[in-house]
């Protein structure tokens, strides 16, 4: 019996359930215990939603998923095209399924309290119930795994650069200014930066599973107190440690007025007796502002990453047409990576596609079932943490000769990234003023990428790092959950625009960069405040898919110039690690245009 159902046996709640790729934090990437959504569906990829009835099923996700959903969902699921015209919204889809009085349920843990508010507003507006129940996929779930409690590691503040005791200092002002007298924090980056800790509990993400409720004397820390080793304590001398289990009783007791996110669990908000709720934390919002310290660690990660990055490349055009794989390349780059100083693990699955499967945008090659890499395009998506730092770096290369219209296509990709590198803009500026900018040469071609140009991202944290992004629209239903903030200095996001024409290739040049102040030759109106970005990333760009034509003289000053820092970065890291061999490589493709 498949987990469906054996779930729909335990449809007693309610007549539909709906199932989110959450967590009880709200994760991005979930531990094996928490694959609520990908063990009932089938489907893996990072974002989705799973509802069913007793006779119909259906997954929702967006134009990154579409063809991996099409190869993983069974013919129980019908396939939901989120963001496509004519593809109802679940409330739609649910209101005209079931019969008026019904119930449609979720897991108060498992939905978050703007999603539970919305949902909730629909479907009562529409005459049917809603409501938090028992998790019918946790009722089925036999051999469901046991919930990680892996050792944690003190990040020093040599690498933080700035001791937990002043964090939480500026968060209490913060909590203050709220008109407030405590905060409950639910999402584990926010926890892990705010402590200076770092854990091993989730995938590819290191952190560790907590709660967090601050007041303006008291500090709680809800966590498995075996994971509370005596540096551990020693560290957090003045927070007082509870049982992870205890979260829920101590706040349904508290009086105080509470400010909370609303991208925490329904099951926290709710039990909140006195709350205010705002979309960021001021812990979300501190994090996303790098100091000076992060920022240097952030690029000396990236350096350590890009020679890993340039080997792979290389490996795979030396190699193209020669037996090797997909995976081949994975393992190689795993290699590279854990021969660098202080790598604390990947910070994604790394997506290795060679020809048709570099157009499934977030495709995870399998052994067994991946490609040889033939004399054709072949991108590269992958990132590592170090105690300094994380890492997110895409390029894309062909091992063989490339057509006009591949070489116009990456070129303009290239352009639209170019853009965005090179801008300077006021202060204030949201993400969608900024993301079109890397869409335009594309558009002017009539091609488009069904994906955000870019995302925060952590230091030694979460490689996708809420609430920092760049997308076409306000997003309030992306992975982070937020939307978009203003620009400001120290923010570090990728610049990542792509074009993927299926089935037969993908293109994604990704960099990550980061946001400084620049003195423009006005600066005006009086106390306006302009902004730049940096680049974050050095691993060159493909010398024979730039058609240089293409580019205008701004966009070839901005690439002779990064090509020149990328060789002069590169180059000597190369030497230290006796990888003269990639030398070559580098300096043929930083050449100038």
């Amino acid at each position: 019996m498949t987990l469906l159902a054996a779930a729909r046996k335990h449809l007693t709640q309610c007549d539909a359930f709906i199932q989110q790729t959450d967590d009880a934090h709200g994760s991005e990437y979930t531990a094996p215990c928490d694959n609520r959504r990908p063990a009932v569906s089938g489907f893996t990829g990072s974002a989705g939603t799973a509802v069913f009835t007793k006779d119909k099923a259906c997954l929702w996700t967006d134009g990154r998923y579409f063809l991996q959903a099409n190869q993983e969902l069974d013919g129980d699921w019908t396939l939901m095209k989120d963001g496509i015209s004519g593809t109802p919204s679940i409330e739609d889809w649910l209101i005209e399924t079931l019969p008026q009085g019904s119930t449609v349920g979720c897991d108060g843990w498992c939905t978050r309290y703007n999603g539970f508010l919305k949902y909730k507003s629909k479907f009562e507006s529409r005459n049917l119930k809603f409501a938090t129940v028992a998790n019918p996929i946790d009722a089925a779930w036999t051999d469901k795994p046991e919930r990680p409690a892996g050792e944690l590691e003190i990040m020093q503040v040599a690498q933080a650069g700035q001791s937990w005791q002043d964090k939480l200092a500026a968060v209490r002002e913060e909590i203050k200014k709220e008109g407030c007298q405590g905060l409950v924090i639910t999402m584990l980056d926010e926890i892990a930066w705010l402590f200076n800790l770092r854990g091993t509990d989730i995938p590819f993400n290191p952190l560790f599973f907590s709660y967090c409720y601050i007041s303006l004397d008291k500090v709680q820390l809800f966590m498995n107190q075996a994971q509370a080793s005596d540096a551990v304590r020693a560290h957090l001398a003045g927070v007082t440690i509870e049982d992870y289990a205890s979260t829920l009783s101590t706040l349904e007791s508290l009086e105080d007025k509470v400010l909370a996110s609303s991208n925490s669990p329904a099951a926290i908000v709710n039990a909140l007796k006195n709350k205010q709720v705002v979309t960021n934390t001021p812990v979300g919002i501190l994090k996303a502002y790098k100091n000076d310290t992060e920022i240097e660690g952030m690029l000396l990660a990236n350096v350590r990453s890009a020679v890993c990055h340039v080997k792979a490349l290389k490996y795979a055009e030396d190699n193209a047409g020669t037996g090797i794989t997909e995976c081949d390349v994975v393992d190689k780059l795993n290699e590279f990576y854990r021969a660098q100083k202080d790598f604390r693990g990947q910070s994604f699955d790394t997506i290795s596609s060679s020809g048709p499967t570099g157009s499934i945008i977030h495709y995870k090659p399998k052994p067994g079932s991946d490609r040889k890499i033939e004399k054709c395009m072949f991108l590269l998506d992958a990132g590592a943490h170090y105690t300094c730092g994380t890492t997110d770096t895409t390029r894309t290369v062909h091992c063989g000769e490339p057509s006009e219209f591949e070489k116009e296509c990456y070129t303009r990709v290239l352009m639209g990234h170019i853009n965005l590198a090179k801008l300077r803009f006021p202060e204030g500026t949201r993400g969608p003023a900024l993301d079109v900018l890397t869409r335009q040469p594309l558009w002017e071609a009539g091609l488009q990428f069904n994906h955000g140009t870019g995302h925060g991202i952590g230091c030694w944290l979460n490689v996708h790092e809420p609430p920092t992004g760049l997308y076409l629209s306000p997003r309030l239903d992306c992975v982070t959950q937020s939307a978009d903030l203003f620009y400001a200095k120290g923010y570090c996001v990728t610049d990542e625009p792509g074009f993927y024409k299926d089935g037969e290739f993908g293109i994604r040049i990704e960099n990550a960069l980061y946001v400084t102040d620049v003195q423009t030759k006005y600066n005006l109106p009086e106390g306006t405040k302009f902004l730049k970005f940096e680049s974050l990333c050095f691993v060159p760009m493909c010398k024979k898919l730039i058609n240089a034509e293409m580019l205008d003289s701004s966009q070839k000053k901005w690439l002779n110039e990064y090509h020149k820092k990328t060789a002069e970065l590169l180059i000597p890291e190369c030497k230290a690690q006796g990888w003269d061999d990639l030398i070559p490589w580098i300096e043929d493709n930083c050449a100038a245009l």
